[in-house]
């Protein structure tokens, strides 16, 4: 059976509302990442005896605020959208804390401010958002500033930057901004864990902490040029529903989040949908098959973004091209090519739902749906079960230190409102030692194994790789279909107190061709820092062989 083409406007880049447009210009793009929700108990209706549970605390991230792709140096942002979606119990309002994990070899920009904008509940269509960068909130006798100039070490989550709390009311909305920069390479879910910015939500009025939205990072070498790359920005790339108000026939979808870093390389996006788990044999239905589908791409700007219009635009703004067979799995490859080289493409596999989903929660109403009335957050299409609150606080459980004294919207349920500061834990760091950018390495020491020295911050284990690029290692004949190439590597570990070294050494198959190679050349030796509880580290320093 054949899915259905749907005759739809061509894609195009969705329009930034207000905030992101104030802080990265009026062309500025975003990338936005997955959708953060925290369930608690709604207390408008505790009162009366009819206790349920709904979303309470609602966010999502996401990064960029240039007109370009980000690169290596750029000053660049990071964002976080935050609402109350719920009826908060206790005080009528959730005490959201925000915390950010960055990514690997990224800071806060302090020669810029960090900036934060918010909705009141009462807001229409029309209100313009309020700038609270400089504002301060006053609630149950406490005081504090809506935006924290600078954040401070998270006592809640290990490696993390806490921006402030602040109370947030039923339908509030609150949008921070914070400045960063990169001083290498990120490469999104090319990495394992993925480079991301990863946002928490601590809250009152909710059943669990954190809540966390990621959007993956994509940031590329400094200048322009470079190959083309087709990406993701968050997971999963492809987000199938069911869209309750189209024609039988055509209510199975899926929408799809997909980004291009062109290299100011002129070409033409296409996509090619394959029926099964990999985009092999003839796909079903092509770019072409679409009414209005321009995937023309000009050498004027180097980040092109897919959103939907009209028919093609999905619930999460992602771009919506065909009707499905119902539970059926498909592999939609985004191909972009260009001349000089390529194509770029990314592959996205996906499952449809089984059958109609009325209440939008992405679990069929064929059995799968416990709950068929109710929009769920649980596998099964449910919400999380009341949960017992004595004092009425917002806080649940053993989240509660105080759990039969009203704890005036603090994160612990004790009285105050003030939440306490933990000892401060050790944050996983490195530094190599005795190399300095450009060291050259030699290549007899390399093949009996060269000592790498570094220091860290908590006891941990360590993993060195040498890498060159795929030009690097066509100079010295070595064949690769990869980017880069690792041609020595080596394991070790890493004391606090003495800190560690390991052994680089050849890989056996590379050994001979860099032994006989007559020039210098340049390589990019990494040094890998792993502990428990802890966000891995990666220490990198561009050197030479020879």
């Amino acid at each position: 059976m054949l899915l259905a083409t749907l005759a739809l406007p061509a894609a195009t880049a969705h329009a930034v509302v207000e905030p992101p447009q104030l802080v990265g210009g009026a062309n500025s793009k975003w990338i936005s990442g997955d959708l953060l929700q925290q369930t608690g108990l709604n207390c408008s209706t505790a009162i009366l005896g009819s206790s349920y549970t709904e979303v309470m605390v609602s966010g999502i991230a996401s990064y960029g605020g240039l007109d370009s792709v980000p690169k290596v140096g750029d000053p660049y942002w990071t964002a976080f959208l935050v609402s109350i979606p719920g009826n908060p119990c206790g005080t009528g309002s959730s005490s959201v804390v925000t915390t950010l994990v960055m990514p690997p070899n990224t800071q806060v920009d302090t020669n810029r401010q960090v900036k934060c904008y918010g909705l009141p509940r009462n807001a229409t269509p029309t209100t313009p958002w309020q700038d609270l960068t400089n504002a301060s909130w006053s609630f149950l006798n406490q005081s504090g500033p809506y935006c924290a100039s600078q954040p401070t070490i998270s006592p809640y989550h290990q490696g993390g930057l806490q921006f402030g709390f602040r109370p947030l009311a039923n339908g509030q909305l609150f949008w921070i901004f914070v400045p960063v920069t990169s001083t290498a390479q990120l490469v999104g879910a090319g990495h394992s864990p993925p480079d991301g910015f990863y946002w928490l939500t601590d809250a009152t009025g909710v059943y669990a902490n954190p809540g966390l939205s990621t959007v993956w990072a994509n940031v590329f070498p400094a200048g322009a040029g470079g190959d083309p790359y087709v990406y993701f920005g968050r997971e999963p790339g492809a987000l199938p529903f069911w869209k309750n108000d189209a024609p039988d026939g055509l209510k199975n979808r899926a929408e799809f989040f997909v980004n291009l870093y062109s290299a100011l390389k002129a070409g033409n996006l296409c996509f090619s949908l394959y029926e099964g788990a990999t985009a092999t044999g003839s796909p079903i239905v092509t770019c072409n098959d679409v009414a209005g589908w321009n995937g023309t791409i000009p050498s004027t700007n180097d980040l092109w973004q897919v959103f939907g219009t009209g028919e093609s635009d999905g619930p999460n703004h992602g771009y919506v091209p065909f009707a499905y067979d119902d539970d059926t799995t498909y592999t939609m490859r985004w191909i972009f090519t260009y001349s000089g080289g390529g194509p770029a493409y990314r592959d996205v596999t996906f499952h449809t739902l089984a059958g109609p989903d009325q209440d939008g929660d992405g679990v069929a109403n064929n059995g799968t749906d416990q709950c068929p009335t109710v929009k769920g957050t649980l596998p099964n299409g449910c919400l999380p079960a009341v949960q017992d609150d004595p004092d009425k606080d917002g806080v649940y459980g053993g989240d509660d230190k105080c759990p039969n004294t009203d704890g005036a919207g603090s994160l612990n349920g004790c009285p105050g409102g003030i939440i306490p500061d933990p000892p401060k834990p050790d944050v996983l760091t490195g530094i190599l030692s005795g190399l300095k950018r450009g060291a050259l390495l030699k290549k007899s020491a390399l093949k009996k194994g060269l000592t790498v020295k570094y220091t860290c911050t908590v006891d941990s284990s360590a993993k060195g790789a040498l890498a060159i690029t795929k030009k690097t290692a066509a100079k010295l004949k070595i064949k690769t279909k990869k980017k880069t190439l690792t041609i020595a590597s080596g394991k070790g570990q890493c004391s606090k107190a003495s800190g560690g070294r390991l052994k680089l050494k050849l890989v056996r198959a590379y050994a001979k061709k860099v032994t006989r190679a007559r020039k210098k050349f340049p390589a990019a030796l990494t040094v890998g820092l792993t502990a428990a509880n802890q966000t891995p580290v990666a220490m990198k320093l561009p050197v030479k062989v020879g």
